[in-house]
């Protein structure tokens, strides 16, 4: 059932992405140039917006891999602080190069506001993992003590969290 959530969110996401013409395969594949007809590839880095969400798809379906969807602003603390104390680390960058992933803005344009309203985000930094069996999980690395303080997932448990969805074998 949340597979089938999953392939709805991302019919509406494409959907609107191509209300100004009809999309097809083509249209959610852009060669890599890791991606060669023999091989997987075995390292993959940040790619950015609607057409970079295409392609991380396109892994996604074709390579049978996991898949991460990042959204951010530019003016979120929060984001800000994810970036330079998870994404940024060594820790995390190592473990992230497995899985193909892509950062989006929806401020930066009509597209990438349209790929939000399909995810339903409501708020920043919102993280996706989702296995290569459809399974999505939103991660939230920060956590607020009964106290009130903000304290934020270190490395390893980030990588954990992503690691438990996107290695889920069932949806």
């Amino acid at each position: 059932m949340k597979s089938l959530a999953f392939i709805s969110i991302l019919l509406v996401a494409t959907a609107a992405y191509g209300q100004k013409k009809r999309l097809s395969n083509e249209d959610f594949y852009v060669p890599s140039k890791n991606v060669t007809s023999t091989e997987k590839p075995t390292s993959f880095g940040w790619l950015t917006g609607a057409s970079g969400f295409r392609e991380v798809v396109n892994h996604h379906k074709q390579l049978s891999l996991p898949m991460i969807v990042y959204f951010y602003t530019d003016w979120c603390g929060y984001c800000k602080a994810l970036d330079g104390r998870l994404l940024n680390s060594e820790q995390v960058e190592s473990f992230l190069k497995a899985i193909p992933r892509v950062r989006i803005n929806p401020e930066s344009g009509k597209d990438e506001n349209e790929l939000a309203r399909g995810f339903s985000i409501t708020g920043y930094p919102s993280f996706f993992v989702i296995s290569a069996s459809g399974h999505k999980e939103r991660i939230n690395p920060f956590r607020r003590t009964a106290s009130g303080v903000t304290t934020t997932m270190t490395p390893e448990e980030f990588i954990d969290a992503v690691k438990t969805v996107a290695y889920k074998s069932t949806p």
